[in-house]
């Protein structure tokens, strides 16, 4: 088929139109998809910058539950004794020794530090179970009851054993009663982790029986004192 020239010009054109048309459709899809993918990128980044600024607003609130922290530690590490070599138990011990008029004989034993585990302290309680007992648990309510009495050492049983740095003092003594309790409560005013772990009385009747007017109102016996010492946690350095 033979086309006018009219034809022919507007064949050309249509092609043209075409094919500007098809070039700006190819150039368009994959923009319109990077688009579409810069887009998501772009929520997925605004999200992690929004979780980032949250973390940023908390710093303050972290910063002061830090620092109140530290001054918790610092009051708990002060609570504890100074660590001491022997020869400087021995002096500490001595005014408070002296002020209760004890008579120490020769026998004083200062130990070497060393690190001991503070052991937490709770009682296990007996909780009897037998078949007729646990056939009239019928609504739950005796189980329930025995859980929460072995609640407390079910926790503690379960926490971590810490170490700490100890040491022991163990000495002779003649006393009188009141002297020996005068000495309990001066250490007791220490306010500090020494303690008294044991005294043994070789005469609990304070020398009544004694023919010796030397012996009377008085025993001898063993004091043991042991004594607690704990590193005081260093300042954090928090920037500011």
């Amino acid at each position: 088929m033979k086309l006018s020239y009219r034809d022919r010009i507007i064949l050309i054109f249509v092609s043209l139109i075409a094919i500007v048309l098809l070039g700006i459709f190819l150039g368009i899809k994959p923009l319109s998809q990077e688009i579409k993918t810069n887009r998501a990128e772009l929520e997925k980044q605004e999200k992690a910058l929004a979780e980032i600024q949250k973390e940023i607003d908390r710093i303050p609130v972290l910063e002061k539950d830090i620092d109140e922290s530290y001054k918790a530690s610092v009051q708990i590490a002060r609570k504890f004794t100074e660590q001491r070599e022997p020869n400087e138990l021995d002096k500490f011990l001595q005014p408070i020794i002296d002020g209760s008029a004890f008579n120490v004989n020769s026998t004083f034993y200062p130990g070497e530090p060393s690190v001991v585990n503070l052991e937490y302290y709770y009682v296990t309680p007996n909780i009897l179970t037998y078949p007729l007992a646990e056939a009239a648990d019928l609504d739950g309510s005796l189980s329930k009851e025995a859980a929460s009495k072995m609640l407390n050492t079910v926790v503690l049983s379960a926490r971590s054993v810490e170490g700490v740095a100890g040491s022991s003092v163990e000495f002779d003594f003649k006393a009188k009663k009141a002297d020996i309790m005068k000495f309990i409560d001066d250490i007791k005013a220490l306010d500090e982790t020494i303690i008294v772990k044991s005294i043994v009385i070789d005469d609990y009747t304070f020398g009544e029986d004694s023919e010796n007017p030397d012996d009377v109102e008085y025993s001898t016996g063993t004091i043991t004192i042991d004594f607690y010492s704990v590193q005081e946690i260093v300042k954090p350095n928090l920037g500011s």
